[in-house]
């Protein structure tokens, strides 16, 4: 790899020169459950029980956390909190 070039992926917020807003953490965490998906499925066709497991946790989360966003953007003046 040269020292000159740069990784790729989505840009940091660094990157960007701004602080993320909401759209982008949506559709970023739903990136990122997307992968999750994806990568659960080849660790559970590789044999790898435990490795998929821990990566369906981690895609429940992501998941969990999109869902979150959805919500507040949903409300935004309403707190979100679930004394219910």
């Amino acid at each position: 790899m040269k020292p000159d070039s740069k990784e790729t992926g989505p840009p940091k917020p660094s990157d960007r020169g701004c602080e993320p807003t909401p759209q982008t953490t949506a559709a970023e965490l739903s990136y990122i459950v997307e992968l999750l998906g994806e990568l659960n499925q080849m660790a559970d066709r590789g044999g790898y029980p435990m490795l998929s497991y821990f990566i369906e946790l981690a895609r429940l989360e992501a998941a969990e956390l999109t869902r979150k966003q959805g919500e507040h953007k949903a409300h935004p003046c309403k707190p979100n909190d679930n004394m219910d």
